[in-house]
């Protein structure tokens, strides 16, 4: 059997918030992953352990593949734990990804999850464990993959902020800055951003919600504005 057969369905996981109280913020990110994956033929589910609870061994095992997405340095410790867990259910290693460990040597991440995890630092490496190419980020939609989170969990994340990616980059290289830089700015493409912005609207509507807030940062505003 290929790498291409092997693997058939993915779970994504967001670890727990670190600092001890439920964290509602809409994964966004890992929902464009697996939106990714599905266009790509691989099935693949997503699971935010702020929101809901680790699927039972039995169902981890079903899974070819699973990955963590680490939020930021703070999760680090609740990355490591989940990893361990996982490995010990499914004999497993999960993949680690997300704007803190991709910028991780091997060497570190070595240091931190020892070989309990592997690392993916973006789409080469991503689509060297699955074995096949994974469609570019900024042509989808994340809208698919959403539309199958539960109704109470989805409430519960349109009732905050949540961020609505609209570009990466920055064409600076300031020093102090964790932002994808020394780039040229890469914007999506707009019937995706228009498909997010749309299901997210229809969402809150059906479900009562009055107004949404959405998190864009600097450079998805300032930089280049006239875009």
């Amino acid at each position: 059997m290929n790498e291409q057969q092997s693997y058939q369905r993915m779970l994504i996981i967001r670890a727990p918030y670190p600092y001890g109280r439920k964290f509602v913020y809409m994964p966004t990110d890992l929902h464009l992953v697996a939106s990714r994956l599905e266009r790509s033929g691989i099935s693949a589910d997503v699971c935010d352990l702020n929101m809901e609870p680790l699927p039972p061994e039995e169902k981890l095992r079903e899974y070819d593949f699973l990955g963590i997405g680490v939020l930021g340095a703070p999760y680090m410790a609740e990355a490591l734990k989940l990893a361990k867990r996982l490995r010990e259910a499914t004999g497993k290693k999960p993949i680690v990804g997300g704007p803190t460990t991709s910028k991780m040597t091997p060497a570190q991440i070595g240091k931190v999850f020892g070989d309990h995890a592997v690392q993916s630092r973006g789409n080469m490496d991503l689509e060297a464990y699955l074995g096949r190419d994974i469609v570019p980020l900024e042509g989808v939609s994340f809208a698919d993959s959403l539309s199958r989170v539960p109704e109470d969990v989805l409430r519960s994340y349109l009732n905050e902020e949540f961020s609505l990616y609209v570009s990466q980059g920055c064409n600076r290289n300031c020093f102090f800055c964790a932002a994808d830089k020394d780039m040229k700015e890469k914007y999506r493409d707009i019937n995706a951003l228009q498909g997010d912005a749309e299901f997210v609207a229809q969402k809150a509507q059906d479900l009562g919600i009055p107004a949404l807030s959405v998190y864009l940062s600097p450079l998805d505003t300032f930089q280049n504005p006239a875009q």
